[in-house]
């Protein structure tokens, strides 16, 4: 059911919060259920380096990626960090998200950082940008919510970002209307869906509410994904499976999954066509 698959969104250990699997766990999960890639996060760390590793130990039976997250643990929007992560092989780059300004009050106990200010993305972020569109990387919007986001990617665009991945649009945190991701994916930007949004033991948010947004905003612009490795909740993998049996059971064709879950995970991160 999973093959050809394809996770942008894993957490695995080591980390500062419990995971329920390493990277090399991970990996070896996702190469046995002959998924074509993954990609791992961290809130507080590179993965590039990391992902190099964990698929050299599954003898590259599976890709395995990574990037940056820009979080104040690695400086928050430091050019420094994302040169680093992409020479070393990292394909997306993360804009804050537990030191996002919509995340950081709850869970760091401080302001979050500014990625715009009077309606302009501040200078720090254009040159990352600038960073991230002459290595063809992934843009992956972390924690913004739409009155960020409806400056951010569109100057993501200018600066020449062609991939452009809003993350977990349907997270509360974020929740983001369809008026807006139709505005954004005017732009050229994707919209990673996540299980953990509606399937994690902690989610809020209807799974009604997540089949209703790839219907309204289209399959098209849907790129799956897990954001799992919580230990209370499934593996990633089980997980994969899940979400694609609850999008089959609500109606959604072959088609549309295999556009879903692969093709579209495909191109946003410039791999090779199977």
């Amino acid at each position: 059911m999973l093959a050809g698959a394809i996770d942008t969104h894993i957490h695995a250990s080591p980390d500062v919060r419990p995971r329920k699997l390493t990277d090399a766990d991970v990996a070896r999960q996702a190469a046995d259920a002959r998924m074509r890639a993954i990609v791992l996060k961290s809130h507080v760390t590179s993965t590039a380096d990391r992902a190099a590793i964990a698929e050299e130990a599954v003898a590259h039976r599976v890709r395995v990626l990574g990037g940056v997250v820009l979080n104040r643990a690695v400086g928050g929007l430091n050019e420094d960090a994302v040169a680093a992560a992409l020479a070393m092989g990292g394909r997306v780059v993360w804009l804050p998200t537990t030191s996002a300004r919509s995340t950081s009050p709850s869970v760091e106990h401080r302001d979050g950082i500014a990625v715009v200010e009077e309606g302009r993305v501040v200078p720090a972020l254009i040159r990352i940008l600038e960073r991230i569109a002459a290595s063809d990387a992934v843009l992956a919007t972390g924690h913004l919510v739409a009155a960020e986001l409806r400056v951010v990617v569109p100057e993501a665009v200018r600066r020449g970002v062609r991939r452009i991945l809003v993350t977990h649009p349907e997270l509360p945190l974020v929740d983001l209307d369809v008026a807006t991701q139709r505005e954004l994916a005017r732009s050229g930007a994707r919209f990673e869906r996540c299980w953990q949004s509606v399937r994690g033991t902690t989610a809020t948010t209807p799974f009604e509410r997540i089949a209703s947004d790839i219907r309204d905003v289209g399959t098209e612009t849907t790129v799956l994904a897990t954001d799992f490795g919580q230990p209370e909740n499934a593996t990633p993998a089980q997980g994969y499976a899940d979400y694609l049996d609850a999008l089959a059971a609500a109606g959604f064709r072959d088609a549309e999954l295999e556009r879903m879950a692969c093709a579209n995970a495909t191109a946003l991160l410039g791999l090779d066509a199977p």
